[in-house]
């Protein structure tokens, strides 16, 4: 009895430490205590290549032009935290480093240890700085004046590119990410004088774009890491949100470090040591299995997603024989008008 008596206490105990006011800023600091081991960087305010914004305002796009901009800039942001690997802080909230006199007198001369000294004492380790490097956003359109209505077709392609910043020294990272993406809408007959195209292609794009930046970014600081080797099975530092699935073919390398007796310089070169198959993936781990070209992976190996997948089986849809009635007329019932 006196057993059970002294449990009943200490459930009761427990349940009161958790729903009071104390646990839960134990769990806050913890959950701080983590965040602040992460290296933090900053995102710099996006640029637009001056050749972008003459072409825009030729062509009436610069509306469109700024709205890409601010969708970019708040997109990247919340891709770079949705990685969970570094705490990132949108530079333009960083007052500290002051903009106009420190960061740009940082690029006049790159490796002045002061300058570098006040760009890190707001405790970030990276800088990345985006640019719009291309945009084209264009409207074919074909009139059926007879008939009162219109097709068209828009094409969209934006390109941006990232210099990463180490804030610690000034220096611009050697690997200077860039994306390059299209996308198409078009539209059938439209009324005459309807507007036929939509934002959402080009806010679709937009969120694309700045999910591969995010990728992009983590892979040139911090490239994904086995964490552990057990047999034929290795644990990777990244999950889902890295882009990670069940199936990917992984390249593991090894990091070859060669220093320059004269310079002093040290150069980093990747090894392939093999690859491996995903297996399983969680929210903050991936799971996958050592193939047989295994020539030495180990804890510490980077991985990347390699250009070489394994085939996918593609569901296909049996054809039926039968068909379904179509109006011979055309423009009746739901057949289209062919032009």
């Amino acid at each position: 009895m006196k057993k059970i008596h002294l449990l009943n206490i200490s459930l009761l105990f427990f349940c009161f430490l958790v729903s009071s006011p104390l646990y839960a800023q134990i769990v806050n600091d913890s959950d701080k205590s983590i965040a602040s081991q992460k290296e933090s960087v900053a995102i710099d305010d996006i640029i637009i290549n001056e050749s972008v914004v003459v072409w825009a305002k030729k062509n009436g796009r610069y509306d469109e032009l700024k709205r890409i901009k601010d969708t970019l800039q708040s997109e990247f942001s919340t891709s770079m935290s949705r990685l969970r690997v570094f705490k990132v802080i949108e530079r333009r909230n960083i007052e500290s480093l002051q903009r106009e006199q420190v960061f740009a007198d940082t690029f006049v001369d790159p490796n002045d240890p002061n300058k570098a000294k006040e760009l890190a004492a707001a405790g970030v380790k990276f800088i990345v700085m985006p640019t719009i490097m291309a945009y084209e956003d264009t409207v074919v359109t074909t009139n059926y004046q007879m008939i009162g209505r219109s097709s068209s077709k828009r094409s969209i392609n934006l390109s941006v590119q990232l210099k990463i910043v180490n804030a610690t020294t000034g220096e611009i990272l050697p690997d200077i990410p860039s994306i390059d993406m299209s996308s198409n809408e078009a539209n059938n007959l439209a009324r005459l004088g309807d507007v036929p195209h939509s934002d959402n292609i080009l806010v679709t794009l937009v969120k694309q774009i700045a999910s591969k930046l995010a990728l992009l970014s983590v892979e040139t600081i911090h490239p994904a890491k086995i964490i552990s080797v057990r047999g034929k099975i290795v644990t990777i530092n990244r999950g889902e949100s890295y882009g990670f699935k069940v199936g990917n073919k992984l390249d593991v390398f090894g990091i070859d470090e060669v220093v320059d007796d004269e310079t002093g310089e040290i150069y980093k070169s990747e090894i392939p040591l093999g690859s491996i198959i995903v297996n399983r993936v969680t929210p903050d781990l991936t799971y996958a299995l050592i193939g047989d070209d295994n020539l030495g992976i180990s804890k510490n190996c980077t991985v990347h997603i390699s250009k070489d997948q394994p085939a996918t089986v593609e569901k296909t849809v049996p054809k039926t024989s039968e068909r379904p009635h179509q109006p011979t007329t055309g423009g009746s019932g739901e057949a289209p008008l062919n032009f």
